[in-house]
């Protein structure tokens, strides 16, 4: 270990030499050892390197950029709070982002930071409040010539910066929704896509991202990528779900309105997640899928019938009551409104008989005469004659009818808003 200690130590005194060929051939060295030697790089770093390989950055060499850049990354996997600790790194990543020549020192240099964001939670709030950063990665993913590789580190780099709630309101008001649906409709390859949906998922967290999605036209994407006709990918439909299902959540009654609306277009494509999705990607699912159907009354108009794995996420409605036979108690039911509708009915199906005096029981005109302007306001429904045994029987008629209209009327008055609203 004392050996390679003094081997970090010399490589590293040559990176402040006067001359250009030692500075170059120092910073190979390093590149390797850091890349193949997991032992050296706290070494490296301890020795000093952070300060003179940020330098480096704002250098006008490819070579020396690239080689600078790279031994960074390497760094930041093991070495992530020496890299943070010096006072002119970020800055000098923002700067190779932005003006170096070399693609490959700019892939490494978002490689970096998506390093440090992804293995150090504390990390996000910092980075994020460097606008300067994030403007130079949303400016390499809406660069019509950027390679392929330098925008899928980019958008890797944004995602670490986005997990962090509060930068997300940063990047909507840097433009990173336009700059992101932009990019999904503009490129079909599908890792860049993915990578795109991801993004733009984690920023449909923030209640600022509603009406930038909504002007650019981020709704209609995300639900053209759920349409069967599109052959997205399995991750990419996902986070499509993901997306609306923020955007639901964190975007107020315009939010919630576009998604239901949208939602109710490719319920098919949200159904088969349920499915065949990963297991977050089901539950995403599940849940944007309670959001359409419970709050859209014509959700399921016009439909095709709704898959098991939908119909389980669905109350179904309560079968209808049989009439009691003679002898038998009054079934119990499940909600109150259901025994309304069979109670309403099954009076009025019973006036014709009612309205006939009877010797024997004199409280029918009393009923008669409560139920008189109901026969006349509506027309005669079916005789369902639920209630009609009671009737018949004068005692029940009299004491049985009305403890049970009372317990079910109580039973309502008690039931959650939840049941009530369920459809």
């Amino acid at each position: 270990m004392e050996v390679k200690r003094r081997t970090a130590r010399n490589l590293v005194a040559k990176l402040s030499s006067v001359s250009e060929h030692t500075r170059t051939q120092a910073l190979c060295e390093l590149r390797l050892i850091s890349k193949h030697d997991p032992d050296s790089r706290p070494l490296i770093a301890n020795a000093g390197a952070v300060r003179y390989l940020s330098r480096t950055l704002y250098g006008s060499s490819p070579t020396t950029q690239e080689n600078a850049a790279a031994t960074l990354l390497n760094l930041s996997i093991t070495s992530r709070a020496s890299l943070m600790s010096s006072s002119d790194f970020l800055e000098a990543l923002s700067h190779a982002l932005s003006n170096s020549p070399s693609p490959a020192a700019v892939q490494s240099c978002a490689a970096t930071l998506h390093s440090l964001l992804i293995a150090e939670e504390s990390y996000r709030p910092l980075i994020g409040s460097k606008h300067d950063i994030l403007y130079s990665l949303l400016s390499i993913i809406a660069a019509n010539n950027a390679p392929p590789r330098s925008i899928n580190e980019a958008l890797k780099a944004l995602f670490g910066i986005a997990l962090y709630p509060l930068n997300r309101a940063s990047l909507v008001r840097l433009g990173a929704v336009r700059a992101l649906v932009t990019l999904i409709l503009k490129d079909e390859r599908s890792g860049i896509v993915e990578d795109a949906t991801a993004v733009l998922a984690q920023i449909a967290g923030c209640e600022e991202s509603e009406e930038a999605i909504r002007k650019a036209g981020g709704i209609r994407v995300l639900g053209d990528l759920l349409d069967e006709g599109t052959g997205a990918s399995e991750r990419i439909r996902e986070n499509a779900v993901a997306a609306m299902l923020n955007l639901a959540r964190y975007g107020g009654e315009k939010g919630m309105k576009e998604v239901r609306e949208m939602g109710a277009k490719v319920i098919k494509g949200i159904t088969d997640l349920t499915k065949s999705g990963s297991a977050k990607g089901k539950a995403k699912a599940v849940d944007l899928l309670k959001i359409v159907v419970d709050g859209d009354e014509n959700a399921n108009e016009g439909l095709n019938p709704i898959t098991s794995a939908t119909e389980s996420l669905i109350p179904s409605s309560q079968p209808p009551l049989s009439p009691p036979r003679a002898g038998e108690s009054t079934p119990k039911i499940s909600l109150g409104l259901t025994y309304l509708f069979h109670l309403v009915p099954s009076l009025l199906g019973t006036l014709p008989w009612l309205l006939k005096p009877s010797p024997q029981s004199s409280h029918f005109s009393f009923f008669s005469l409560i139920l008189v302007p109901s026969y006349l306001a509506a027309p005669i429904p079916i005789l369902d004659t639920l209630f009609s045994p009671f009737l018949l029987q004068e005692n029940k008629a009299k004491d049985g009818f009305g403890r049970g209209l009372k317990d079910e009327i109580g039973f309502f008055s008690r039931a959650p808003v939840s049941e009530l609203n369920k459809p």
